[in-house]
């Protein structure tokens, strides 16, 4: 998040934006970076992570997830349904957060 935030602010300006010909503010470039870049992204990968116990393809592939959650790459994916969503959902989250904070710092 924070090179895109810094890229919104510092490279792309006027032609990323288009509503003036004056450097946008933080909360504008927080606000674009995150409906434009992270939101995009964080939905199809939280959808896929979502997804992913049950596709066979990637079911036993390891993701970041797993050591956020497990702690490594778990030996066999047990959860229910409800739980799992909530443990991706809720990473996502997190993540959000993070990533909301790091836009806010490179957008400074």
């Amino acid at each position: 998040p924070m090179w895109a935030s810094f890229s919104l602010r510092w490279n792309w300006g006027v032609t990323f934006f288009r509503t003036r010909e004056s450097i946008p503010s933080v909360g504008e470039i927080v606000w674009h970076g995150l409906t434009k870049v992270y939101l995009p992204w964080v939905m199809f990968y939280g959808t896929f992570l979502s997804v992913q116990p049950y596709l066979p393809v990637v079911s036993n592939m390891e993701t970041l997830f797993d050591w956020y959650a497990y702690g490594g790459k778990p030996e066999v994916r047990s959860d229910p349904l409800g739980m799992w969503l909530a443990k991706v959902w809720a990473y996502c989250l997190v993540h959000g957060l993070m990533a909301t904070q790091g836009f806010v710092a490179a957008a400074l």
